[in-house]
């Protein structure tokens, strides 16, 4: 596994993280990214990567303090892992750094782009890239899939098919005054629940909290003709009753005389 960090200058939503840590398969080019609050917390995301996709035979990452501590190498010690390091602000001698930049790439420049997703998705969308990648036939893979190639297992792609990064889409309200109030809330779709859940569980953003929810059952708020119009699409706000509008009493009152006379 290759190792690389990448930095925000905005901090992630939910989280608060202006890093991420990412590793590649330099083999198998499996992508996971994990969001860390500092570069101290390396020792805990490959501890996390070693659990999620098994231990590697070697861990190749540059010579930054975090990544050769002490406590790196105990862990380095324990499942016998091989460790290499590039030459500080040499990151071409990383064969893998071509990788980290399409990754990177096709978060900034292509996904948020082009759904409209703010700054502060940004690692929503990295964790949905490496997923979307990580099931995506390779043609240095002999066409197959890197989950494939790491596991043996060409993967399950249904529950990325169902809605795209950032599409509006309503969630199911559990405790919804009947019948004053809507049986649905906006939200937007952030990505799968990689632990939440069955397979076809889902990360979503609400809309009126910026909090992050598991939901199974969703429906999108895109489609033309089945706008739940007692949400305001955009806000999220109520709209119980969209035609009426509110006016102001000194209003009332000139519409009134102007009726009179």
């Amino acid at each position: 596994m290759a190792s690389d960090t990448i930095a925000s200058n905005t901090p992630a939503i939910g989280s608060g993280c202006k890093y991420a840590q990412l590793f590649i398969g330099t083999q198998s080019l499996v992508a996971d990214a994990t969001g860390v609050t500092t570069d101290k917390e390396f020792a805990s995301t490959l501890l996390d990567n070693i659990k999620l996709q098994g231990a590697m035979d070697v861990l190749i990452t540059d010579s930054a303090k975090s990544e050769t501590s002490h406590l790196v190498q105990e862990i380095l010690r324990m499942y016998i892992i091989e460790a290499k390091q590039w030459e500080p602000h040499y990151q071409h001698q990383n064969p893998f750094e071509r990788r980290f930049g399409v990754i990177k790439r096709l978060v900034n420049n292509k996904l948020m782009n082009l759904v409209g997703a703010p700054a502060e998705t940004w690692l929503l969308a990295l964790e949905h890239v490496c997923m979307v990648m990580n099931c995506t036939a390779t043609e240095s893979l002999g066409w197959r899939t890197p989950l494939e190639k790491l596991a043996g297992v060409t993967p399950d792609i249904s529950a990325l098919l169902c809605f795209h990064f950032y599409e509006p889409v309503y969630y199911k309200r559990m405790d919804a005054g009947f019948p004053s109030e809507s049986t649905e809330r906006l939200g937007y779709w952030v990505g799968v629940s990689a632990n939440v859940g069955h397979a076809m569980t889902y990360k979503v953003l609400t809309a009126d909290t910026k909090k992050i929810i598991h939901r199974s059952v969703l429906r999108s708020a895109a489609k033309e003709g089945e706008t739940n119009r007692r949400l305001d699409p955009l806000t999220g706000k109520h709209k119980e009753r969209p035609d009426e509008v509110v006016k102001d009493p000194d209003t009332l009152a000139v519409e009134k005389d102007d009726d009179e006379g």
